[in-house]
């Protein structure tokens, strides 16, 4: 079974077509995604991991890692 951080990057790659693994360790804005793009992708991953996370939350979080921590915490 895919982890969690490969689930995550399987989505930014279908959803954002960002691909590098090192992607992870950043955030939203330094990967260049608009917030349009990025509440959409919110959503995807909402969805996938059957989490509740609202941009403001994902903002505060600050990178992609961060977020994919906040998933395995229990979201």
């Amino acid at each position: 079974m895919a982890t969690t951080e490969q689930r995550f990057q399987s989505l930014l790659e279908q959803h954002l077509g960002i691909s590098d693994p090192n992607a992870i360790n950043s955030s939203a804005s330094d990967l260049g995604i608009n917030s349009v793009d990025a509440v959409s992708f919110l959503k995807e991953v909402c969805k996938e991991f059957n989490v509740n996370i609202t941009p403001e939350d994902a903002v505060n979080l600050g990178s992609m890692r961060a977020v994919v921590d906040h998933i395995e915490a229990g979201g």
